[in-house]
């Protein structure tokens, strides 16, 4: 769900939440899930384009569905760029 990132990144989502992930954390966590060997499968919901005037939120989702992919083809090539994920950086709720 596009909805877990926060305001500040996705406005144009269905249920928008302030203190979400932020887009790299988003990222992080999609390339880590999609290599593991048990992920078979993604999608991508909630995004609501019209809401987001600046497309904003377009962006991100699309950047998302390249780091899916990124992961599924990191697990195929043995290389896998993040061992593991790391969760929210130090500071942040």
């Amino acid at each position: 769900d596009m909805d877990c990132v926060d305001i500040s990144y996705v406005s144009g989502v269905s249920a928008p939440s302030a203190g979400g992930l932020s887009a790299p954390e988003l990222f992080e966590m999609l390339r880590f899930l999609a290599g593991r060997e048990g992920v078979v499968c993604a999608d991508i919901v909630e995004l609501a384009p019209p809401l987001d005037a600046s497309g904003r939120s377009d962006v991100v989702a699309a950047t998302a569905l390249v780091s899916l992919i990124a992961g599924f083809g990191s697990r195929k090539s043995g290389s896998q760029r993040s061992a593991r994920w790391t969760g929210r950086k130090q500071g942040l709720p």
